[in-house]
């Protein structure tokens, strides 16, 4: 993928991280960032959704380029 292509994919995914977020399901991804971080759940929340989204967007099949 062109740098252009990875900005689009990733702009994707942490649009669809932001919705899952206000929806509620990513409590279970949020508590294993903490965890692994001791980032905060409330306050540092941005800087976790922005790891979630990093890492699915590097667990994709061909990964980033």
């Amino acid at each position: 993928m062109s740098c252009l292509e990875n900005d689009i994919m990733l702009e994707k995914i942490h649009d669809d991280v932001l919705d899952a977020d206000s929806k509620g399901l990513l409590e279970n991804d949020i508590i294993d960032v903490v965890i692994e971080t001791g980032l905060h759940a409330d306050d540092d929340r941005d800087e976790i959704l922005i790891r979630i989204t990093e890492e699915r967007f590097d667990a994709l099949p061909d990964g980033p380029q």
